[in-house]
């Protein structure tokens, strides 16, 4: 028996296989399959019978999915002192760029991570073709022997390093013995390059992804590398895709959607739900929250923090919450998010902990030091986080220096430009700052978009936006493939945010991005694969 969630749980047959295959593996998992419980029990596995100086890589998309997996992990008894648990450019930075650059090239011991924006002289490696040409490459090296680290090209600055320094090769060999990276449906080239030139090296890989939840096309991610692992030959491919996460009604739906068929009767428990609203924005919300407390009941739900409003734009979100009359949070990106700086993200996780609930200070700083390797810096650490974390909110913003060492002696001496004043912004309004980075709350519903809800779940979903013109997005040179492609991956990410029940809310008017008032008429989503025998019809009037 293992643990998946919090309960005792056995592993299902594709689970045990992904498990106990040793070589290197893709694993497409479907949503709510058990993925992290799988990569727990290899990563386990993997770290059991190692010498005391070898560690594991355990990659994942963000800084909150790496500290579930860190900590899933040390329940099981996984010592994390000599493994990676982070973020790729966290990797890329911390392993490769600052231990072994100055192997190649003569790199000041002051370096700042920054972006190309900052630094017009070097404008022209954001629009250099990948790979880069030699002069590019000069280019880059030309960066780095400035003390510069652009994050735009942090990827490829890691992979050259990996490529030409012998001694960068031996050492990752030496020390690492497998590679595991989550969410490779949304890796770019560059980290897709660096994980097959880790695995080329004797590194054992595992990459874990679902192809049908590629959000991020607009950033340059792209599902087509982990599809070439999946049918390639170097890798072995297994699939994991019982859902125990939703309803079994909602799961069907959500693959009859993507064309894999569910063959039967159309279920009589139909627990998604097409809601028809007369009007637009401002009628769906107040619909919503006038069915609320009957929904929540039918359903056993108490709290609603369990609950989530969901849309395509952050525009329509704002324009919902104007007719919410029960409490509700929006999550937003904050500021440091924003920044984009290794030193930015992490205080934005410190910012995270420090509104959680209690146990959360050590927690934080076991992720950033390792007492084992440098106990006085693990110290120092500890001290300045008891001193912030005693800091009342509203005196945070005195202690912006204080921050920024705990970011510096963290994230390997980095000057980001900037960065004080976003904090000096940042800290100034404590209620805001306690909005932004509290974390969910029980007595709240969540309005989010659909990118940001990727990775959550919720027992009840109302998911808005479902339109012609959103769901794809209208082109008047028509449809690009690509790009209803990844709407319609957007639209299975929504609806499989819901474990117990999801309403496609649709309006019968709808608001554009330049503020007019348009005829709203529904995405060709819903009518895909006979979905519409599969949805439960309600009429939301009055």
């Amino acid at each position: 028996m293992s643990e998946m969630g919090g309960g005792a749980y056995t592993a299902t047959l594709e689970q045990a296989e992904a498990i106990a295959y040793d070589g290197n593996l893709v694993i497409t998992a479907r949503p709510g399959s058990g993925k992290t419980f799988v990569m727990v029990e290899k990563i386990t596995a993997a770290t059991r019978n190692l010498r005391p100086f070898q560690g594991i890589i355990a990659i994942s998309f963000t800084n909150k999915a790496s500290n579930e997996l860190k900590e899933r992990c040390a329940r099981k008894g996984v010592a994390g002192s000599r493994s990676f648990f982070g973020t790729i450019d966290r990797f890329f930075i911390s392993e490769i760029i600052v231990k072994f650059g100055g192997h190649l090239i003569r790199m000041p011991t002051d370096f700042e991570i920054c972006k190309l924006c900052d630094h017009p002289e070097y404008g022209e490696l954001s629009s250099a073709k990948r790979p880069l040409t030699v002069e590019s490459e000069e280019l880059l090296f030309n960066a780095l022997r400035d003390g510069l680290i652009f994050l735009e090209v942090v990827g490829e600055t890691a992979l050259r390093i990996l490529k030409r320094s012998q001694a960068c090769r031996r050492y990752i060999k030496a020390r690492y013995t497998q590679v595991f990276i989550d969410e490779y449906q949304d890796c770019g080239e560059s980290q897709h390059g660096f994980f097959t030139e880790l695995v080329a090296i004797g590194l054992v890989g595992t990459a874990v992804g679902d192809l049908d939840q590629a959000i991020y096309g607009f950033a340059g991610k792209k599902s087509r590398f982990l599809r070439e692992l999946a049918t390639g030959d170097s890798f072995q491919h297994m699939s994991i895709t019982q859902n125990f996460r939703c309803h079994k009604s909602i799961s069907d739906y959500s693959l009859k959607l993507l064309g894999i068929g569910v063959r039967g009767v159309p279920p009589e428990d139909k627990r998604v739900v097409e809601a028809r609203v007369p009007g637009g924005e401002e009628q769906i919300a107040r619909a919503i929250c006038a069915r609320l407390p009957g929904i929540m009941e039918r359903n056993g739900v108490e709290h609603l923090g369990r609950v989530a409003i969901l849309a395509r734009t952050n525009r329509t979100l704002a324009k919902v919450a104007q007719s919410v009359d029960v409490p509700y949070r929006i999550a937003t990106s904050t500021a440091l998010e924003d920044h984009g700086s290794s030193q930015a993200k992490m205080l934005d996780d410190m910012l995270t902990s420090y509104f959680a609930e209690n146990g959360a200070l050590t927690s934080f700083v076991r992720r950033y030091f390792s007492e084992e390797e440098d106990d006085r810096q693990y110290r120092k650490a500890l001290s300045i986080t008891c001193d912030l974390f005693d800091t009342p909110t509203g005196m945070l913003r005195g202690e912006i220096d204080k921050m920024i060492e705990l970011a510096s002696m963290a994230c390997y001496n980095e000057r980001p430009i900037g960065l004080a004043a976003v904090l000096f912004c940042e800290l100034g309004d404590p209620e805001r700052l306690a909005n932004d980075y509290s974390p969910l709350g029980e007595g709240e519903v969540n309005l989010m978009t659909l990118h940001k809800a990727k990775g959550l779940e919720f027992d009840i979903v109302f998911h808005l936006e479902a339109y012609e013109s959103i769901m794809p997005m209208f082109r008047p040179q028509g449809p690009d493939p690509a790009e209803t492609q990844q709407a319609l991956n957007l639209h299975y990410v929504g609806i499989t945010r819901a474990i117990k029940e999801c309403y496609l809310v649709l309006g019968t008017t709808r608001t554009n991005s330049s503020g007019r008032v348009k005829t709203a008429l529904p995405s060709p989503f819903l009518s895909k694969n006979g979905l519409d025998l599969c949805r439960r019809h309600e009429d939301w009037i009055g």
